[in-house]
């Protein structure tokens, strides 16, 4: 049987085994090696009990009696070819079960790899929609710096823009125009205050939250929550944004992230702010120098229009272009501004004014060409 089917057994038994014994042994046998095995059983008589044992068990392929012993080859050929037969089906089964073993495992991986995929496009769609969300942010953001006229504006766009993280209270902002004298910005209830405060350099610059916080505690007279400082280190002055909250290290380095990607924009705000600031000091020191001078001195332009003049000028001597002295062109008599202008030098005339003669000095001013 072997040489047409591996593994299968027949065995041939005659009267001499009795029935009883043939029941009890593959009754007794393991199902899965009874089912590689087969029986003819053979005798020259058998009761009807007999037949019925043997018929109940399926490793029972042929019962023959004497009248049909003549039928054991054939018997026999047929028992080969069944075993053989199912033999290649087992085979084929154990193919098929390895085909669809391989086929689950690439249907398993093709949906892995699919759904790390799917996974994979979701997050880089989440992630470019959050980019996008938060550069269109920073544009909006930009765009209402623009508008800024002094710190106090600065601040109340950082409250706006804030105003989502709810364990952040209003900034404040600390800061230096002149001489190291420090200013703070700061919310009181829906109002800003911007009152000076005693600190130096060293301290406002300290990257040390605690000493800060203790600064801020004197100044505005109250117990002050953890603190994230963000210093103007590319501003040309002395500069930190403050903000107190009550966020865990996770809340802190996303807050911080988004405050460092407004950083640069704050700075340029802040920088223009002092200019502005210069700017209107040093107009306001030219402005009192010009208004102490104790000669009279007015600016005119080529219409002889009255552009500015100081304080001892509109006291004593405005009259001199109110009185209609001026000649055939419409020049003030006296004003050497004519030739101040074609020889680009400091001429000098002289009006007469109340029955008093001045000396007049007159020197152009070019802007551009």
């Amino acid at each position: 049987v072997n040489s047409f089917a591996e593994g299968y057994s027949l065995l041939l038994l005659d009267e001499r085994t009795p029935v009883v014994e043939i029941v009890e042994f593959l009754m007794s046998a393991p199902p899965r090696e009874m089912a590689r095995l087969g029986i003819i059983y053979c005798a020259q008589e058998f009761s009807e009990k007999d037949v019925l044992a043997l018929s109940s068990q399926p490793q029972v392929l042929k019962i023959l009696g004497k009248e049909k012993a003549g039928d054991l080859e054939h018997e026999l050929k047929k028992a080969v070819d069944m075993f053989s037969r199912q033999r290649e089906s087992e085979d084929l089964l154990c193919r098929v079960g390895v085909q669809n073993k391989v086929l689950n495992e690439l249907n398993e991986n093709l949906e892995q790899i699919i759904r790390q995929r799917t996974e994979h496009l979701e997050k880089s769609k989440k992630e470019i929609e959050v980019k996008i969300r938060d550069v269109r942010e920073l544009i909006k953001f930009i765009k209402s710096l623009s508008s800024i006229e002094g710190f106090e504006d600065l601040i109340l766009i950082l409250k706006h823009e804030f105003l989502k993280y709810h364990k952040v209270r209003s900034p404040m902002l600390i800061y230096s125009l002149s001489n190291d004298t420090y200013r703070c910005v700061y919310f009181q209830g829906q109002q800003i205050v911007d009152r000076p405060m005693v600190a130096d350099r060293e301290q406002i610059d300290s990257k040390d939250p605690a000493k800060l916080r203790e600064i801020l505690a004197n100044t505005l007279e109250r117990p002050v929550s953890p603190i994230i400082c963000m210093h103007l280190n590319h501003s040309e002055h002395s500069g930190v944004f403050i903000f107190e909250h009550s966020m865990d290290s996770l809340e802190q380095r996303a807050f911080m992230g988004i405050l460092d990607r407004r950083m640069e924009s704050l700075t340029i705000a802040f920088d223009r702010l002092a200019l502005k600031w210069k700017a209107h000091q040093i107009s306001k020191q030219w402005s009192t120098t010009f208004d102490l001078l104790q000669d009279p001195i007015v600016i005119i332009d080529s219409d002889y229009n009255v552009i500015r003049s100081n304080a001892q000028f509109a006291k004593e001597n405005e009259k001199v272009l109110s009185k209609k002295q001026v000649d055939k062109e419409g020049m003030p008599i006296g004003f050497p501004v004519r030739e101040a202008l074609t020889t680009q030098a400091g001429p000098m005339g002289k009006i007469s004014v109340g029955g008093k003669i001045y000396d007049v000095h007159a020197y152009p001013i070019y802007l551009g060409n």
